[in-house]
């Protein structure tokens, strides 16, 4: 099973905002990952996700890059 470091281990990156495609950049912390098909679950599950335009998960630094809509609440991704 994979979480969500805490509720507090994600962050916008404010400078990555695109106001004419209405999307912003956020990265979180996961734990639990050990392998190539962990990151393809997790991966799989943010894009599954309504308002996730793409994600890509990093193994060795246990963070997941995801490109988000601006009306989507972040919660959503890490509750």
């Amino acid at each position: 099973m994979f979480k969500i470091s805490s509720k507090n281990q994600f962050y916008y990156s404010n400078e990555n905002q695109n106001s004419t495609l209405n999307s912003r950049e956020i990265n979180i912390s996961i734990e639990g990952m050990s392998c190539a098909s962990c990151v393809n679950h997790v991966e799989k599950a943010l894009k599954a996700e309504p308002g996730v335009i793409s994600a890509s998960v990093n193994l060795a630094k246990e963070k997941a890059h995801v490109v988000i809509d601006t009306n989507l609440n972040v919660s959503n991704l890490v509750s």
